[in-house]
């Protein structure tokens, strides 16, 4: 039966994601005294951490001991928290440190974990209760000391990442006994000042140094606050209980900063994106409806009858019914301009054909009058009124009149002769 052979790099690589898979290890927390202390001028720090029975290699790198506040040496009894992992080049089990403290600070990390249990039962730390951040803020609150490097650091990034932002500086005492009441006054007064957000700064420092943020005052006083809080305490490891309640935490208050307000030059180049696409949007759309335009031209011109054109002007959809509208107006504008000549026309034309056709009956009655007669020679007999057309006619008793072209005779009737007769004597 033979057997499988692993290399050395194999066999320490599957100790090293054993390691790692063991959560138990990657989270660990463990007093000791330090022995063989070297601080490496690469700045990472190596050492040895042991109590009575048993011994075990640590190394702290630059990136982490630099928030510990403190320089150990050989001999110190210290806390340290981090994860077991192997070092592959050598084989070596070790403690990787992320966060040392005196082994004082063990009895200040116990008072915390206490704090941490109540308040987590309260509901602090819920992510429901997280409030989000304003985008686009006017007024931003920052409540760090007066004339610290936290405060020129959030000053400079907002300054240059959105300098539409007013910064409300409210300045606080962030370390000692008086710490507390100092920051919470100073949230009353972002609050009234009617900031959009809450930048909670500090420039790091040792978990004493820090502890006014553990204070459950101004826990609650983050809890209730009416505007977003984002903190940057300026360390990696060990969450005071102010960041664990604060909607946003960040590692500085340069990252604080970042994160209260957009990149001005983001924002820019966001709005030119949304131009260059409601620009492509709007001339897609206008050329569809130049294309139905087209389309309704062609029908319109092709249509005989108004309620075909009105019909054909009417078939429009997604948003080109003004245009139709305004084509069919057009059309009716049109054509009541062109009626409107023809009627001028006509207005000059009518009157003159009337004068001409009362001059042709004028002249038909006057050749028809019985006073063209009379310019004829002839003559027109009346007696009392009455117009005398037979000789029978006649009352040989009355006067007669005659009328002539240039006047009219009285004259008494002597004789009556009429056709066929020599005469015949009253």
């Amino acid at each position: 039966m033979s057997m499988a052979t692993w290399t050395i790099s194999q066999l320490v690589g599957i100790i090293h994601e054993t390691l790692r898979e063991d959560f138990r290890l990657q989270n660990v927390w463990a007093a000791g005294e330090i022995g063989r202390f070297t601080a490496h001028p690469s700045g990472h720090w190596y050492f040895t951490l042991k109590d009575e029975s048993a011994t075990i290699e640590a190394v702290m790198f630059r990136s982490a001991n630099r928030s510990a506040g403190f320089l150990p040496k050989t001999g110190d009894s210290v806390l340290v928290g981090g994860h077991i992992d192997v070092f592959e080049q050598g084989g070596r089990m070790q403690l990787v440190v992320t966060a040392i403290r005196p082994a004082r600070q063990g009895d200040l990390h116990a008072r915390l974990e206490k704090i941490r249990n109540r308040l987590a039962g309260l509901g602090y730390f819920d992510e429901t209760h997280k409030r989000q951040i304003p985008p686009y803020p006017t007024i931003v609150g920052v409540i760090t000391g007066q004339a610290t490097a936290a405060l020129q650091d959030v000053r400079v990034t907002i300054a240059n990442r959105w300098p539409l932002a007013r910064l409300a500086e409210c300045y606080a005492v962030v370390q000692g006994d008086t710490a507390p009441a100092s920051i919470i006054a100073a949230f009353a007064k972002a609050v009234s000042l009617g900031c959009d957000v809450i930048i909670l700064a500090r420039g790091g420092g040792s978990m004493e140094d820090l502890w006014c943020f553990n204070d459950e005052a101004l826990a609650k006083v983050i809890y209730d606050c009416p505007i977003p809080v984002i903190t940057g305490i300026g360390h990696e490891i060990d969450f005071t209980i102010a960041e664990s309640v604060a909607d946003v935490r960040c590692a500085t208050p340069t990252a604080a900063a970042q994160r209260a307000v957009p990149d001005r030059g983001q924002v820019a180049q966001l709005i030119g994106q949304r131009r260059d696409e409601m620009v492509q949007a709007l001339t897609g759309r206008l050329d569809e409806v130049r294309q139905k335009m087209d389309y309704m031209n062609s029908r319109l011109a092709n249509s005989g009858s108004l309620a075909q054109k009105q019909r054909l002007a009417w078939m429009k959809v997604n948003g080109s019914m003004v245009l139709a509208m305004t084509l069919l107006v057009e059309q009716q504008r049109h054509r009541l301009r062109s009626q409107r000549q023809v009627m001028a026309g006509q207005a000059s034309v009518i009157p003159a054909s009337y004068r001409q056709r009362l001059v042709n009956t004028c002249a038909v009655l006057d050749s028809l009058s019985p006073l063209k007669i009379i310019d004829r020679g002839y003559v027109i007999t009346s007696q009392q009124g009455r117009i005398i057309k037979k000789v029978s006619e006649t009352d040989m008793t009355a006067d007669i009149d005659i009328r002539y072209a240039d006047g009219t005779l009285k004259a008494a009737p002597l004789e009556r002769h009429e056709n066929g007769e020599q005469g015949n004597d009253i």
